[in-house]
């Protein structure tokens, strides 16, 4: 093979969409300049599908790339995980690094949970998981946030970026025929304090 020639999959088939289907939940991913991106459809008794798609890019006010509305997602992969299938995903913003897991859920039927942790080095201007409806009539807003919590508990401070130590925070949700919500409240951890000498 001459010398400068790839050996990756050629774009089309290294970046074909990607379905993962739980009951009448399915989420749909897609290729979209340097992100997948998703749709959520759900299948209803009764009429056409319904469901949301991710907001992608930098989120208002401060539209800083640093901190997208949405996890940005460069890797996808399916596993099996306790003998359930899972579609995992990892991207970069910044100096964050997020990951994210697809899965059923463990107890609820047509209901996909969705986990999110994120490893950050500076206080965020933003972060959590931002959706549209695909339908004008619905019962959700026009665009849904889901913020993770990354103080605490206390009040999170728009815009307030700056040094903290490194961290992980969690969030997880849920996506059904009822809509999207958060599960439970959102988890940090710190670093371990560094050992004194």
């Amino acid at each position: 093979m001459p010398s400068g020639e790839s050996h990756s999959p050629p774009p089309s088939r290294r970046h074909a969409s990607k379905h993962f289907r739980h009951g009448r939940v399915e989420v749909v991913f897609n290729w979209s300049g340097d992100r997948w991106v998703h749709r959520v459809v759900v299948d209803r008794p009764e009429g056409p599908p319904g469901g949301w798609e991710s907001v992608e890019g930098p989120v208002s006010p401060h539209l800083d790339p640093h901190w997208p509305a949405s996890p940005p997602i460069v890797e996808l992969m399916e596993s099996m995980a306790q003998g359930r299938p899972v579609l995992l995903g990892v991207g970069l913003a910044g100096r964050s690094h997020f990951s994210a897991s697809w899965a059923p859920h463990p107890l609820l039927s047509d209901t996909l949970l969705v986990e999110i942790a994120c490893r950050i080095h500076a206080g965020p201007g933003w972060l959590g998981s931002t959706y549209r409806p695909l339908e004008e009539a619905t019962p959700q807003p026009a665009v849904l946030q889901l913020a993770a919590s990354t103080t605490g508990g206390k009040p999170h401070k728009s815009g307030r970026t700056g040094a903290s130590p490194p961290r992980t925070v969690q969030w997880s949700y849920t996506i059904s025929p009822q809509g999207i919500a958060l599960v439970g409240p959102p988890a940090t951890s710190a670093e371990p304090p560094e050992n004194p000498r």
